[in-house]
């Protein structure tokens, strides 16, 4: 029998024929505090609660959670009516429903023994059902009037309960769950041995990054705190407060122990469709100049990412104007040694803009890897790379050229600027300088065991389900799906399971492997999933690297989780050390 409830999904099972069900068994989402993505927005938050019980008095109990990027209503609508859809027929013959087939999967690992995953809980989700499992879930979407995200995040929150279900009723860690189904991708003629690291492999832990919003010339935000402190909001004073606020951030977040950083600038800087030639170069030009600013307050020894927003509306792509401004912005980034651009261009126009642009002018090209030219030119959206450099992106490298020289000698102000916005600007010296210069800046570079290894493509974040990712894989570097959106633990494993499969002696370091970053800016339990996923993913790819003795460091970027500053600050199983670590307490 089944009763629903405003926040609640009960399902009751007496014995029957089919022992391998359930006696009680309770899938419910369970309303968390919202998440602040910025001074007006608030994120819908809640969990999975999976309840499981021998019989109706509550035996041999096990409770477990999974973080959903959605509102409780909507994660109980959407069980309710993903859980009597027929199943495709080539998933489980034997059950009809997928509610039948969660609680078969339940069960069967309640009653596992030994060091194994099987029956993999991953057979339950959706995403993974190909054009089955995508047509279900659209349905369910249609039916519930939700956006396909938000079934997704539903189905996402579902997953992670089910996987830290497994690890209960193994009494393992979630960790020890994810590293033994992970070695499932990997030859089984050649295992991998559970010794500590010592041929070569600097296994050094996991990082934790913050992410940091850099406030932007004539923002809101920036124009009403500038007003209310000046009673005049001049370029002068814009800059004034703006280079003193992302000092105050910066040494906040250095202070907590936070050794890598991702900041992004939301609109106006960017490269929009209704901005000018001259409002572009000169957007441009003041953005580079934060950028650098960023590096020289937290100096070389702090990791640095960059997020270039191209998600935003209005969003120019593709064409050259939009490549010559990733291009500039890109060039400057790795002089600077940050660690990746995230999407400089917009994901809604597909693979193949960012394609071409990696391919064109990627760091594989000056690793001196080969480039596949010929898959370059087949994108039909933008135009061939010609031998000369256009107007555009003389301009603005000349504009980059004067800010490197200017940066290098501390000189933050600009030049006259072109007209911007109808109005003529003059970036005038002020106090901001003094704030560079008596800065603690280490002048060090990165050390040896976590030095800078190029500018990687990142992006990925909003793809949903499995498949979405197979055209991507010639045109970033790392994808950063959100566990908490993408489909779940489930579809991360499947995408690590994917990179470790290039894992061979031959071709382990090839261009091929791409990097993977989960991408999460929920709550405590998210957080501690992605640990458990980088981790899990970092141990069995460096035992595997030591299985064929490459002598060899791993690059930062594998061995990065996102930590926000509110999950910090209520983290009860880890903590940060001082060189930016994650550490159990």
């Amino acid at each position: 029998m089944y009763r629903i409830g405003p926040e609640r999904l009960c399902i009751t099972r007496k014995p029957c024929n089919m022992t391998s069900l359930p006696v009680c068994a309770t899938i419910e989402f369970v309303s968390q505090n919202s998440i602040a993505w910025g001074p007006s927005v608030l994120k819908p938050l809640s969990h999975c609660v999976i309840t499981y019980a021998d019989d109706a008095n509550g035996a041999s109990m096990v409770q477990t959670r999974g973080c959903a990027y959605c509102s409780s209503e909507d994660g109980n609508a959407v069980w309710a009516k993903l859980r009597t859809v027929p199943l495709p027929p080539d998933v489980a013959s034997e059950l009809s429903t997928y509610e039948d087939l969660v609680l078969s999967l339940c069960h069967k690992n309640v009653i596992a023994t030994g060091q194994t995953t099987e029956p993999s809980i991953a057979r339950w989700n959706p995403w993974l059902h190909g054009t089955h499992g995508s047509s279900i879930l659209t349905d369910v979407a249609q039916q519930c009037n939700l956006s396909l995200e938000i079934v997704s995040c539903a189905i996402s929150g579902l997953d992670a309960a089910l996987w830290r279900f497994v690890a209960a009723c193994r009494a393992m860690t979630l960790e020890k769950v994810l590293e033994i189904e992970l070695l499932k991708s990997l030859p089984e003629d050649q295992p991998i041995s559970d010794e500590s690291s010592d041929l070569g492999i600097l296994h050094s832990g996991i990082f934790a990054y913050c992410t940091a919003e850099i406030p932007f010339y004539h923002q809101k935000e920036v124009m009403d705190q500038v007003n209310y402190m000046y009673n005049d909001a001049s370029l002068e004073h814009q800059k004034e407060w703006i280079y003193t606020t992302i000092q105050k951030k910066l040494e906040s977040l250095l202070a907590k122990n936070f050794r890598a950083i991702k900041v992004y600038i939301e609109s106006p800087f960017g490269n929009f469709k209704d901005h000018n030639e001259s409002d572009r170069i000169t957007i441009l030009q003041q953005g580079i100049d934060l950028l650098r600013f960023v590096r020289r307050i937290v100096g070389f020894n702090c990791h640095l990412m960059f997020d270039s927003m191209a998600f935003q509306t209005l969003w120019n792509t593709v064409n050259d104007t939009g490549l010559d401004w990733a291009r500039t912005l890109r060039r400057t980034l790795r002089e600077e040694q940050y660690e990746w651009l995230e999407e400089p261009i917009s994901p809604s126009d597909g693979p193949s803009p960012c394609r071409y642009f990696n391919a064109t002018l990627s760091e594989t090209l000056l690793r001196g890897q080969p480039v596949d030219y010929e898959k370059a030119e087949k994108c039909e959206l933008i135009p061939q790379e010609s031998d000369s450099t256009s107007d555009t992106e003389k301009s603005l490298t000349q504009t980059d050229e004067t800010i490197k020289m200017r940066t290098e000698s501390h000189e933050i102000d600009s030049p006259r600027t072109p007209r911007s916005r109808g109005r003529s600007y003059t970036i005038m010296r002020s106090k901001s300088i003094d704030i560079v210069q008596n800065a603690n800046i280490s002048s060090q570079k990165i050390s040896t065991s976590n030095k800078f290894k190029g500018l990687y493509l990142s992006g990925c974040e909003s793809l949903l389900g499995l498949d979405a990712f197979d055209r991507w894989y010639d045109a970033v570097d790392i994808f950063q799906p959100d566990v908490t959106v993408v489909g779940g633990i489930s579809i991360i494993l499947q995408l690590q399971q994917r990179i470790l499969s290039t894992v061979t002696k031959k071709n382990h370091n090839s261009n091929h492997v791409k990097y993977l970053i989960p991408h999460g800016f929920s709550d405590t339990l998210g957080f501690n999933t992605d640990v458990a996923l980088v981790s899990a993913f970092h141990h069995i790819f460096t035992q595997w690297c030591n299985r064929w003795d490459r002598k060899e460091e791993i690059p930062i970027v594998q061995r990065l989780v996102e930590l926000p500053e509110h999950v910090l600050d209520g983290l009860s199983d880890f903590e940060l050390d001082t060189s930016g670590h994650i550490v159990k307490c």
